[in-house]
């Protein structure tokens, strides 16, 4: 693989893309940074990929079979049993370099012995290892469904283990990542590269309002029920933005109080003005890395997080924020009130926190990523010609 990078033949490998949330961000500035890559994903919709991210949809994009079946948006996570036979049916027998991003089946790509997989991986498989309990909780599934979705986890996991030993390199997005990658896969990763986050309109001079914000906390592993608990209990203002599968029953269960508003999607010019007036963010999940507590901090508000997951990487108590270590809202609002003890002392300077969330910015990601890809071809191309030698 002594090709130039321009001229090598790229595919970039993702789950599915329906949104552009985080993880498709990644997967944009991936293809600035291989122009001549082709696209591959399970599920999407091109109409709305035109529209959303005209970079993704401006190359060749190819899905599987399954996508063409109508409506397959809504029930599209009850075929994940056939995901792993779908991405093995994608052929990359031509390409030089495979980059998948993945959390869960995009890493299983099968290629040849001589293309260059590297995986950049937002998670070993959430809902099949440490949070299944909270993906299949009770209160979302009844008990026939948990005993057939038990059932096949565990040949998902099989799946899952076994699928990592195709690719070459495994690149974590963050500390916590790695440290599952060693746990559940029983390999080294390569060095962590947190994801780009876009923090060019961040603004930190705006005058801090009465409330605090939440964006997009709807899925079970978000913390989304922990922050509403709170606000009902304790009355501070609490503003969510953004959409997801747990929304509806948060807000049945918030009818008749006033001091919590759900504003749905808004723009990203809307969402920035919030994020710049709001006192703090409530992070209350366990996520992998976390792209709005970046956000958040680069416009100068603190972060109110739970003392896990991708926020250990990020958020410093006292500079940036305050972390809660019990999953209940009486911490969640020790939290809050030690947030409001930093600002009556003046602990927080917006432009130093605007600063530090710089180092998580695009140009810093397409630095690092550019840096390790190259060693990790080297180190590639070094060891096959070694083989080729024996």
């Amino acid at each position: 693989m002594s090709k130039d990078r321009r001229d090598l033949k790229v595919a970039i490998v993702h789950d599915w893309i329906y949104k552009i949330g985080g993880g498709e961000k990644c997967v944009e500035t991936l293809c600035e940074m291989f122009p001549q890559s082709d696209f591959f994903a399970l599920f999407g919709d091109i109409k709305y990929l035109r529209k959303a991210s005209p970079v993704i949809a401006g190359r060749k994009v190819t899905f599987s079979p399954l996508n063409r079946i109508p409506f397959l948006r809504k029930f599209y996570r009850y075929t994940y049993f056939l995901w792993p036979l779908l991405i093995e049916n994608f052929d990359f027998r031509d390409y030089d370099l495979v980059i998948s991003t993945s959390s869960c089946v995009a890493k299983g790509a099968i290629t040849s012995i001589d293309t260059l997989h590297i995986c950049y991986m937002f998670s070993p498989m959430r809902y099949a290892w440490d949070q299944s309990k909270e993906y299949f909780d009770s209160k979302y599934f009844n008990w026939w469904k948990r005993k057939i979705i038990t059932w096949f986890l565990h040949f998902i996991r099989m799946w899952d283990v076994t699928s990592t030993d195709r690719i070459d390199y495994i690149i974590p997005i963050s500390n916590m990542v790695a440290k599952r990658i060693r746990k559940y896969y029983r390999r080294e990763p390569a060095p962590v590269i947190a994801p780009p986050v876009y923090i060019e309109h961040a603004d930190y001079q705006k005058k801090k309002e009465d409330f605090y914000i939440a964006i997009a906390p709807f899925e079970p592993n978000k913390g989304g029920e922990l922050a509403v608990g709170a606000a009902m209990k304790y009355g501070f203002n609490l503003k969510i933005i953004g959409t997801g599968s747990l929304k509806r029953k948060l807000e049945k269960r918030v009818r008749g109080f006033k001091n919590i508003e759900f504003l749905n999607q808004v723009s990203e010019e809307m969402k920035w003005d919030y994020l710049a007036r709001a006192k703090c963010l409530l992070f209350c999940g366990v996520e992998d890395f976390g792209i709005a507590p970046i956000e958040a901090i680069a416009s100068g508000t603190p972060v109110v997080a739970y003392k896990g997951g991708g926020a250990l990487d990020y958020v410093i108590d006292g500079f940036n924020g305050s972390f809660f270590v019990e999953k209940n809202s009486e911490a969640v609002k020790e939290a809050i009130d030690r947030v409001e003890v930093y600002y009556s002392k003046n602990r927080f300077s917006t432009k130093k926190m605007n600063e530090y969330a710089k180092r998580f910015s695009k140009e810093r990601f397409k630095k690092e990523f550019t840096e390790v890809s190259r060693k990790l071809m080297y180190i590639s191309e070094q060891n096959s010609n070694h083989l080729s030698k024996n």
